[in-house]
């Protein structure tokens, strides 16, 4: 299955920031990233491909709408072979409905011989039957629109409606696809993070133990580090279960060929998070703008309105007084069946109808109804607007406060790595101890996560703010 460009190019509108460093773990195939998700998403997502049938459903209904226009034809025969009066009549007849002014052209071929009753003498036609050709024609009601016409348009609208609503699924697909692989990669550098923790403690504890054997530290020290291991195993097998869940909840996104689930392996991290970049707050409203343009909610409203106006004009419509003329002609060929009466000469007729409901109670209704529908859409499309602006300029606030964090986070981390290192050099010195080499450890880790927290954030951040921008432009940053 393949998307159409709009919504290819809306689904990867989402891919925040790409980046290509090498895995964790030495593996002949490359990192997973952003832009592999949301391809696995456009190919062989199953909720797109529903959301998809919207165009087929809407196309479907069109067509549908459209068979009210369609060419009929028709027959009928009457013989009577025994009585007084023994007569034949075949009828042909077809009918064009137009949408031009409201116009319905007909025509047919009659034939009718025999004896036929005086009062039945009009049934009687030449010997080569009559061809008759001919209009009826609205001249006020009906004549701008009419059922047929109205149900025709809303079906066309509906066309138009379809793309609003998939490219609403496709940026809600994207920003959780782009949320869950953001979770995937954070819990897969906390794996990371503990099992160095762990590591930490066990090459701690064989020097632990030769200083032991030396009588410089009591064999407690070599206890109490056994157990920091223990309760650090803890700590990764939890990390370990994170990753697993994270990676559980990607393959949702993440797909192979026969559109499988796929859990994307550690082997497939990428090292590190790609650089981020400062927020431009200054286009804070030119983004809105755009997001006006963009959002298919407001497209969405648009057509919506374009319904509604639809339905005011099919009820003013029907309060317009029905007038409409029909105008035919008829010619016999062939011999007079009944001598002396040939019906050769050509007939041109004219018929004039007028009907007018006199109080219109119905349709007064259906107008008022209508207007307030329109009313009713336009305030609710002025505060999508309002709130769309509204979540552009939280979203930015958001990814501000995420760009800030992560700095904060990040030197944080280099305060406690600093700590950490200085009370391992005083452990060497003999002037520390196990438990103040442990606190520094535990607040270097504790950086280390809140580090990786505030990247996840920032990413989300800014792939939550390219979906309140509905932005439709492929994001990737100089170098990636």
């Amino acid at each position: 299955m393949q998307l159409p460009s709009a919504t290819t190019a809306v689904l990867f509108a989402l891919v925040c920031v790409t980046a290509r460093p090498s895995a964790m773990v030495a593996a002949p195939q490359r990192s997973l990233q952003l832009e592999d998700v949301l391809e696995s998403v456009e190919l062989h997502y199953p909720l797109l491909a529903s959301v998809l049938e919207e165009r087929n459903l809407a196309d479907a209904r069109l067509l549908s709408k459209a068979g009210a226009f369609d060419f009929r034809v028709g027959a009928g025969s009457t013989v009577k072979p025994r009585g007084f009066y023994q007569t034949y009549e075949g009828d042909l007849y077809a009918e064009q409905p137009t949408t031009l002014w409201g116009a319905e052209l007909f025509g047919g071929y009659r034939i009718g011989v025999g004896n036929f009753a005086i009062w039945d003498g009009g049934d009687r036609t030449n010997d080569g039957g009559e061809f008759r050709a001919g209009v009826r024609l609205p001249l006020l009601r009906n004549r701008a629109i009419d059922d047929r016409r109205a149900e025709l348009l809303k079906a066309e609208i509906g066309v138009e409606a379809a793309d609003p609503l998939i490219q609403e699924r496709v940026l809600e697909f994207g920003r959780s696809a782009a949320f869950a692989y953001w979770n995937w990669v954070a819990a897969g550098m906390r794996v990371g993070v503990a099992r160095r923790l762990l590591e930490e403690a066990k090459k701690r504890q064989s020097q632990l133990a030769r200083r032991v054997e030396r009588g410089a530290l009591p064999e407690i020290d070599l206890a109490d580090n056994e157990r920091l291991i223990n309760d650090r195993q803890v700590l990764l097998i939890s990390a370990e279960r994170a990753f697993e869940q994270a990676a559980i909840d990607l393959s949702l996104f993440l797909r192979d060929a026969e559109g499988s689930p796929r859990t994307a392996s550690a082997a497939l991290l990428p090292e590190k998070f790609p650089a981020e970049r400062r927020p431009r707050t200054e286009q804070i409203a030119d983004d809105i703008e755009r997001a006006f343009a963009q959002q298919p909610i407001l497209r969405d409203f648009a057509l919506r309105e374009a319904e509604f106006e639809v339905d005011l004009a099919l009820a003013e419509n029907r309060m317009l007084p029905g007038l409409g003329v029909t105008i035919g002609g008829s010619k016999d060929v062939g011999g007079p069946s009944k001598i002396p009466d040939d019906k050769g000469p050509a007939v041109l007729e004219a018929r004039i109808e007028f009907e007018l409901p006199v109080q219109r109670r119905e349709a007064r209704g259906e107008v008022a109804e209508a207007e307030a529908r329109l009313r009713q859409i336009r305030s609710e499309e002025r505060f999508a607007r309002d709130r769309i602006a509204a979540e552009v300029r939280n979203a930015m606030a958001a990814l501000r406060a995420a760009y800030d964090q992560v700095g904060a986070a990040r030197r944080n981390l280099e305060l406690a790595q600093r700590l950490r290192r200085a009370e391992d050099r005083k452990l060497l010195l003999g002037q520390s101890n196990l438990i103040n080499v442990n606190i520094r450890e535990v607040q270097a880790f504790d950086a280390a996560s809140q580090l990786i927290a505030a990247q996840a954030d920032y990413f989300r951040a800014r792939a939550n703010y390219r979906a309140a921008v509905g932005d439709v432009r492929l994001d990737v940053p100089p170098g990636a």
